[in-house]
């Protein structure tokens, strides 16, 4: 429901949360898209944005299956709300900045001398022409969860504007 699987150059972000089931479940990822042209005919940089709606999705889910213990989950997903938005960078410019701004990041190893319990999960996947990345975080002052916050406030804004 949250992929981070795409064809294409693209950056991914996914956040959710174990244990705690009051954090809705988060994702976007940027992608040049060769069918969204622009004002001159070349490529777009396309944002899909996805969140689950008022509840997670595991809250969703186990009130689904408390109702009905016999439906399969594949049925039960089909009646789980959530929100969606595509947003093209030619009506939300934040799209292509935020990626260019991904591709100024430096990448800090995560610290060994220390625990975090249940943390908020923050997940990266890159494809690019250059190399494949695959992250998993749980720093909120990693400088990659750092931009990921920007990048959603900015997509946010835009998604709200164009209602």
């Amino acid at each position: 429901m949250f992929p981070l699987e795409l064809t294409g150059v693209y950056v991914a972000y996914r956040s959710h949360r174990d244990l705690y089931t009051d954090t809705l479940e988060y994702s976007f990822a940027i992608a040049l898209d060769v069918s969204a042209k622009g004002s001159g005919g070349e490529p777009q940089f396309v944002a899909q944005v996805r969140e689950a709606d008022s509840s997670s999705i595991y809250d969703q889910m186990m009130a689904l299956h408390r109702k009905s213990p016999s439906r399969s989950a594949a049925s039960i997903q089909k009646e789980l709300r959530m929100k969606n938005s595509t947003l093209v960078e030619t009506t939300c410019p934040a799209v292509k900045t935020q990626l260019l701004k991904f591709q100024q990041l430096q990448l800090a190893p995560p610290r060994f001398d220390a625990i975090v319990l249940h943390p908020l999960i923050h997940e990266f996947r890159v494809r690019a022409g250059m190399g494949d990345m695959d992250i998993t975080l749980y720093d909120k002052d990693n400088a990659f969860v750092q931009w990921a916050v920007e990048a959603r406030s900015a997509l946010e804004l835009c998604a709200t504007n164009s209602k």
